[in-house]
C-alpha cells in the first residue's frame, strides 16, 4: 500500500527560524556594548564594501539558480530554482557545514517535477561540481598564501591543523575523483548504485 506524504506547511520552517532568531537575540543583548559601535564610523568606504558584499551574496545565489536551470535544461523556472535554491540554503544552516544543502538537493527537484532518478543524478552532479571547485582552487590559494599567513606561526596546533587540512584536502581529491568516474567514466555503475540507494531508502515511492 502506497504511504500518503503529508502535505507541507509552512510552520515547519517559521517554528524553527522563530526559535535560531529568539537565541541569537537573547545571546546578542545578552553580551551587547555600546562601546563597542562607537568605534565604527560610517563612510564612503564602509558603504561600498557594504555594496560589495551583498553584491557578492546575491552573486553566488543567482549563480547556483543559473547552475540549476543548467542542469535541469531550463525545465525549472526561475521560480522554481529559487524555491529549491532556498530551500538548500535553509537545509545548510540546519545541517553539518561538510554536507550543507547539496545533499538534499535531490528531494527539492523532485518536489518541482524532477523523477528520483533524474534528480539524484542531479544531485551528485552539484556534489561534485562543489568538490571540485574546492580541489582546484585550494591549491592557487595556497600558491597565493603560504601556510604562516593561513595558518598563523608554527606551533603544535597550528602544525596539527595543517596536517587535519592536508588529510581532508587529498580525502575530498579522493572523492571528487571517485564521483568523476560514476558520472563519466562508470555511468552504468553509477546507475545501479543508484538505483540500489532509491530502492533501500524506499524514496521510488515519493514519486
Amino acid at each position: 500500500m502506497k504511504k500518503e506524504i503529508k502535505p507541507f506547511k509552512s510552520s515547519y520552517i517559521i517554528i524553527p527560524i522563530v526559535i535560531g532568531l529568539s537565541v541569537v537575540i537573547w545571546l546578542f543583548f545578552q553580551e551587547f556594548d555600546p562601546d563597542l559601535f562607537s568605534n565604527i564610523h560610517f563612510s564612503g568606504r564602509l558603504f561600498g564594501g557594504l555594496c560589495l558584499a551583498f553584491i557578492c551574496i546575491f552573486g553566488r545565489d543567482f549563480g547556483l539558480m543559473m547552475r540549476y536551470r543548467f542542469i535541469t535544461d531550463n525545465t525549472l523556472s526561475w521560480k522554481q530554482v529559487f524555491r529549491v535554491n532556498m530551500l538548500c540554503e535553509f537545509a545548510s544552516t540546519l545541517g553539518p557545514t561538510s554536507v550543507g544543502g547539496s545533499a538534499l538537493i535531490f528531494l527539492f527537484l523532485n518536489k518541482e517535477g524532477i523523477n528520483a532518478g533524474k534528480s539524484t543524478v542531479l544531485m551528485i552532479t552539484c556534489l561534485f561540481m562543489d568538490e571540485l571547485f574546492l580541489v582546484i582552487f585550494c591549491p592557487l590559494i595556497l600558491l597565493l598564501f603560504p601556510f604562516s599567513k593561513l595558518f598563523g606561526e608554527v606551533t603544535v596546533i597550528t602544525s596539527s591543523v595543517k596536517i587535519l587540512f592536508l588529510i581532508t584536502y587529498f580525502a575530498i581529491t579522493l572523492w571528487t575523483l571517485l564521483l568523476y568516474i560514476a558520472l563519466f567514466k562508470k555511468a552504468l555503475l553509477g546507475k545501479e548504485i543508484i538505483v540500489r540507494f532509491i530502492s533501500i531508502t524506499g524514496f521510488e515511492t515519493m514519486v
